[in-house]
């Protein structure tokens, strides 16, 4: 293998340390599905010593868990239950197209493993995927117990259960992992050992919510986690001078003298900026985008994530281009036809960026991150017009006499990233 056409499967497979699993961890952040991975193979290591998995060929066990969700790498991962066959078959179409690219050896290597994973036959493979399954049970138990949707009480007990049934040590395994599975869900935790550390205290103020308000999640929004989003559902509020949309990316080359705003300082009122975007319903949500804008060069050039609901009532979050030594990062909240501006100075040398917009009922937050992984916070805003059905999408504009192409990938909608408050409680209205 060349050492280039290494480094193009490891960005593919990077993909796993960021899309995330519906699990949280012990620490309140999501699960990815290398983590998951990654102590799929560490069980199979650990296992190796035991008597009964003597004779089992444990490398290629590891090998098994270490690419066995590859395929999320191109369609992001789907609970088990909401995974259809079709799904799985989708998935497995994807990754099967992707490995026929790999160099000789390697090529076949892995399509030899992932039909050996497929029927399941062979020991190395029923290991494997009861792996697969046992951690995903574990890794519930270490969750706060309040991220549990109703159904997953019930699955605890019985997931994996058929998979474990042909070796007694799994069996066993599975047997202390229903006791801690029971014990949690009383309250208690049979593992007092120093090395399991406790989950960090609440606030004195703190009252125990339910996962769908704290998180914000709904079922049928998990079947949208970490996918990429179907464009034939987006409208343009205007039309840019060009532009041009396929699967996974959108280039819109914007027209002179575009802009959005309202009234504040300025006293103009500029509304033909061209938005494209969805309606939704959905009250929450996080709805993440990449932007890309060598091409900008103009002052105000500017592109990025917006929420349009109608002229007097929106708001977007971008880099607007200022002169070859620095840009505005900011954001611009619109209600009721009056607009206010939050900005920061950075590099001029900056032509990415990924914003995250989210909201809960009519509370909206907007981040920025350079590379899609850590987001900070531009912007925590009211929209008094936002409670009901919105829409949402991305704009690109040139207030002055200008025309430039920005470049829009990697949208996705997801469960609301932006949790609630677990510090104050709310006050009594």
């Amino acid at each position: 293998m060349q050492p280039k056409e290494l480094l193009e499967i490891l960005q593919v497979a990077s993909r796993l340390k960021t899309y995330t699993r519906h699990n949280w961890t012990e620490e309140n952040r999501k699960e990815s599905v290398a983590d998951h991975s990654w102590r799929v193979a560490l069980m199979a290591m650990l296992l190796s010593s035991e008597e009964e998995f003597k004779e089992v060929d444990m490398n290629r066990v590891i090998r098994m868990c270490l690419i066995h969700d590859l395929g999320e790498a191109f369609t992001g991962d789907i609970p088990t239950f909401l995974k259809s066959e079709g799904d799985g078959t989708k998935e497995d179409e994807i990754f099967d197209k992707w490995v026929e690219t790999f160099p000789d050896g390697n090529r076949e290597e892995w399509q030899a493993l992932l039909t050996e994973m497929n029927e399941r036959k062979t020991v190395e493979a029923k290991l494997y995927k009861a792996l697969d399954k046992l951690e995903a049970v574990i890794s519930h138990n270490e969750a706060d117990i309040r991220t549990w949707l109703p159904l997953e009480h019930e699955l605890q007990y019985t997931y994996a259960v058929s998979a474990t049934a042909f070796s007694e040590y799994l069996i066993n395994l599975r047997k202390e992992v229903d006791t801690w599975t029971e014990e949690k869900r009383h309250g208690q935790s049979p593992y007092s050992n120093a090395f399991f550390r406790p989950a960090p205290e609440r606030s004195e103020g703190a009252q125990p919510c339910n996962k769908e308000k704290r998180y914000g999640r709904s079922q049928e929004l998990y079947k949208q986690e970490n996918r990429a989003m179907d464009l034939s559902n987006f409208q343009w509020t205007r039309m840019p001078q060009e532009y041009h949309v396929t699967e996974n990316k959108i280039e819109v080359v914007t027209k002179p003298h575009t802009d959005l705003w309202q009234r504040t300082y300025y006293h103009f009122r500029n509304d033909n900026a061209p938005v494209f975007q969805m309606e939704t319903e959905e009250k929450f949500f996080s709805f993440v985008v990449k932007t890309n804008f060598e091409d900008s060069h103009q002052r105000f050039d500017q592109c990025g994530i917006v929420m349009y609901l109608d002229s007097e009532n929106w708001l977007k979050g971008s880099i607007e281009f200022e002169n070859e030594e620095f840009q505005h990062l900011g954001s611009v909240v619109t209600n009721q036809g009056y607009s206010d501006w939050a900005t920061t100075e950075i590099s001029a040398d900056v032509k990415s960026m990924w914003y995250r917009l989210s909201r809960r009922e009519d509370d909206y937050c907007i981040e920025c991150s350079e590379d899609g992984v850590r987001f900070q916070q531009m912007r925590v805003c009211h929209m008094h017009n936002g409670a009901g059905k919105i829409s949402f999408g991305i704009y690109a504009c040139s207030p002055e006499e200008s025309s430039f192409k920005a470049v829009f990938t990697d949208m996705e909608m997801t469960e609301c990233k932006w949790l609630a408050h677990d510090g104050q409680q709310p006050d009594e209205e």
